[in-house]
């Protein structure tokens, strides 16, 4: 037997900054990805949160789809979604599903916002396989750096260092191997 965790206080907290960050940031649409249909009790109860919060919200556009259906539409086209909202375990499966469209755990930042505090990481975290070797991609670093600073207010120096990050990119002769570089050396 195993219980998932699901509460009414964070769903609906949760939800509520999904519908709050889309009015901030002049986002249309709100989809919520859920498994209620096997998952009744869990999912359910994240799903009604959803929808009570969605009420609060009509200038906002609210969608509910099923984890599995928004993995294979994401990789289709990824341009139907907006913001996106669901529980953390869906969170964990669908930002690596998403790292692999745009290059990878190297490239892709990651934020947990709560209420009064927020923590910026890479989402691969350490790397401690490849540590000492030059071969870490300091990208998705940078990228959560640029989201914190974003987040404290000051656009000014994240759009210094996204414009910075993104020509290397682009333009940079060196380049880590999951870019199609060679490693540093």
């Amino acid at each position: 037997m195993s219980i998932k965790l699901i509460t009414e206080s964070a769903s609906r907290r949760v939800a509520r900054y999904a519908f709050e960050y889309a009015r901030a940031n002049n986002r249309k649409l709100v989809t919520v990805v859920h498994k209620a249909n096997i998952m009744r009790m869990s999912d359910g109860l994240f799903l009604t949160m959803c929808r009570e919060q969605a009420a609060e919200f009509p200038d906002i556009k609210f969608k509910e789809a099923y984890l599995d259906t928004v993995c294979l539409n994401m990789v289709q086209d990824p341009t139907q979604y907006d913001v996106l909202v669901m529980p953390n375990l869906y969170g964990d499966i669908l930002s690596d599903l998403c790292a692999g469209l745009v290059g990878g755990l190297g490239v892709t930042s990651s934020a947990n916002i709560g209420e009064g505090v927020a923590v910026f990481e890479a989402v691969h975290g350490t790397a401690p396989d490849i540590a000492g070797q030059d071969k870490a991609n300091p990208t998705a670093l940078l990228l959560s750096g640029i989201m914190m600073l974003r987040y404290m207010n000051l656009e000014s120096y994240a759009n210094r260092i996204e414009r910075a990050c993104f020509d290397a990119i682009a333009h940079g002769n060196q380049k880590t191997g999951d870019l199609g570089g060679l490693y540093f050396i």
